[in-house]
């Protein structure tokens, strides 16, 4: 998530403590504060590292990080509650390769590690977004998408709907033209689908975000300049869990006479937040419906003078369960770190933050003239409307579970159809070799049968060849004997005469 210049990082963990993991100098650092709000001194983890990092937490507390040294190597580290450990992954020596926009996250037992990879030795830049991830047992890597461009190349934002599955946004040129592309990762099959286009979205200077819910929707946000000003788009895709989910609800979030950048997503209880920069004022817009309708842009409170960061976030914390963050904008105040609107949510109701951000006890009427409530009635009339919204958000509640067993059940039936049809598949890739096995052994044995006759009738020949040499041999041999013993008497007869 190295989207923004010196990006920290909040870790809220189980135990109630906070993590504040930064870059300063080569070396990243930690300090931790507790549950009392008191501060440790900062820890140094590594030295002679790039300001490119990410960290993550798992249900189990462990946290994860991802770094890279000044030579090239990537090196990963996990906090097992007590100790650090440390392992090198890969080596991509910095004269030969550029190595971009680190990102680790976790899910079940999967660890999963993205980046960015181009190698300067090419004339022409290509760009390969790498998937490693460590499943229980090895480490394993894949490509996700290559990507032909520039030297430099845009952030990429990654997501979990509630399968595990793995959704993916980045930015790619195309016949000339940027545009978003999205794709997704199946962690059953271990394949990633093809990169497809996103209509509507395409432009240079465009800066995307995307956020992913439990409700199985990817919420996507980006600036897109028009003319002399920059504004910023919404668009969503629902049902991303099925093999095809639907893009809808476009809309323009924010004033299209300003410079509006750097938006990011943030989910709070049941509202979604775009919160985004305007020069250095921050301005956010909400919606109570799931991103269908949108609030005008509001005016965030930030004390004058402070400065804005861009906080990544991780958490397993119950405190902050109801949030649903990875880049959040933040700024210092003493030693606390206020993140606007997340910190309101938290600790105030809907009625108070809209009530600081616009709101008051009065009302104007049509004439313009002030009008004054019945606090107490006003009072009565909220309690009632927290109660049917509390009864109704439970009725969701049952609804979206309900939904979510049935979407479960076709996903299950639907793995089940894809695995029985890649056995048949496979049955018959096997049923098919066989046949070819079976043709080739008939031929081998027809090709054989004819040798053997082939050599049979040459053995019968040549013993018909060997009796009759031996019937030769045998007559030549007595003539030879009777040769030998005439010769004999001739000589003695000789003898005498």
């Amino acid at each position: 998530m190295s989207y923004f210049p010196g990006q920290e990082y909040l870790v809220f963990s189980a135990s109630n403590n906070l993590w504040y993991f930064y870059y300063n100098q080569d070396s990243i650092f930690f300090k931790i504060r507790n549950d009392k709000g008191v501060w440790s001194e900062s820890v140094r983890l590594t030295n002679n590292v790039v300001d490119d990092f990410s960290v993550d937490i798992d249900p189990s507390d462990k946290l994860h990080l991802v770094c890279m040294d000044n030579t090239g190597q990537m090196l990963y580290f996990m906090h097992d509650g007590t100790h650090w450990y440390n392992k090198r992954l890969s080596h991509f020596p910095p004269e030969k390769y550029s190595v971009r926009h680190l990102n680790v996250s976790i899910w079940d037992e999967l660890i999963n590690i993205f980046f960015a990879v181009n190698s300067l030795r090419s004339s022409s830049p290509l760009w390969t977004i790498q998937h490693n991830f460590w499943n229980g047992s090895k480490w394993k890597n894949l490509k996700v998408a290559r990507i032909s461009g520039t030297r430099s190349f845009s952030p990429f934002y990654t997501g979990y709907d509630y399968t595990g599955t793995i959704h993916l946004i980045f930015k790619a040129p195309h016949t000339g033209v940027h545009h978003l592309c999205y794709c997704k990762f199946h962690p059953e099959y271990l394949i990633w689908s093809n990169p497809e286009k996103i209509a509507g979205t395409g432009h240079e200077d465009s800066q995307p975000y995307m956020l992913t819910d439990n409700k199985d929707t990817l919420h996507l946000a980006w600036s897109y300049p028009s003319r002399s000003n920059v504004h910023i788009n919404y668009l969503q895709k629902t049902r991303i869990s099925y093999p095809r989910g639907i893009w809808k609800n476009e809309a323009a979030v924010s004033y299209i006479d300003f410079n509006n950048i750097l938006p990011v997503i943030y989910t709070v209880n049941r509202t979604i937040w775009i919160v985004w920069k305007q020069q250095d004022t921050l301005f956010g817009s909400f919606s109570y419906d799931g991103g269908v309708n949108w609030t005008s842009p509001v005016q965030l409170d930030k004390p004058h003078g402070s400065e804005l960061t861009v906080f990544g976030v991780a958490s397993n914390s119950k405190e902050y369960s109801k949030v649903n963050a990875d880049l959040v904008f933040g700024y210092r105040s003493g030693d606390d770190i206020i993140l606007p609107v997340i910190n309101e949510a938290l600790n105030k109701s809907a009625n108070e933050i809209l009530k600081k951000i616009g709101g008051g006890d009065k009302k104007r009427g049509e004439d313009g003239k002030s009008v004054d409530i019945d606090n107490k009635k006003l009072k009565e009339y909220t309690d009632q409307t927290k109660n049917y919204i509390s009864k109704l958000s439970e009725e969701i509640d049952k609804v979206e579970n309900f939904k979510k067993e049935v979407e479960h059940k076709i996903f299950t039936q639907t793995n089940e159809m894809v695995e029985n049809r890649q056995n048949l598949e496979e049955l018959r890739t096997d049923m098919m070799e066989l046949g070819e096995k079976l043709d080739n052994l008939k031929k081998e044995n027809s090709e054989l049968i004819s040798s053997i006759k082939n050599w049979h009738q040459k053995y019968k020949d040549h013993e018909k060849t060997i009796e009759d040499i031996e019937s030769k041999y045998s007559g030549m041999l007595d003539d030879l004997q009777r040769l030998t013993e005439k010769s004999i008497i001739d000589k003695i007869l000789d003898y005498f005469r």
